[in-house]
């Protein structure tokens, strides 16, 4: 069974408009598939630090399916820059698409016109 609920993506209307009517989405995951997203966890943690200034790190404030306390604290020893997104969950994209946007755009496009 997947380890992260639907419920923690969004509490917002895409959660009964668009994820629960998805009939693609996964339910069920192997064993291998765990194992293989271990093994990725590991790997993220130990190339942390080759990451940059030149790196955008959004955080949902209500993030269920990441521990964002720990993630900060390794963006932290990695010194990467990173910003929460206010009232969201794990999907970002659909509680607050305007903020994320903005972000990206900042980040992208740092020069003011």
């Amino acid at each position: 069974v997947s380890p992260i609920d639907e419920r923690m993506f969004t509490d917002g209307p895409a959660l009964e408009g668009f994820i629960l009517r998805d009939p693609l989405r996964l339910e069920r995951f192997t064993p291998r598939f765990h194992g293989i997203t271990a093994r990725l966890t590991m790997l993220a943690a130990a190339l942390l630090s080759r990451l940059g200034k030149n790196t955008l790190v959004l955080l949902a404030e209500r993030d269920e399916a990441t521990d964002n306390e720990t993630t900060i604290r390794a963006l932290g020893k990695a010194a990467v820059p990173w910003k929460t997104i206010p009232g969201t969950k794990h999907g970002m994209q659909f509680d607050a698409p305007e903020a994320v946007v903005s972000e990206l755009t900042r980040f992208l496009d740092p020069v003011e016109v």
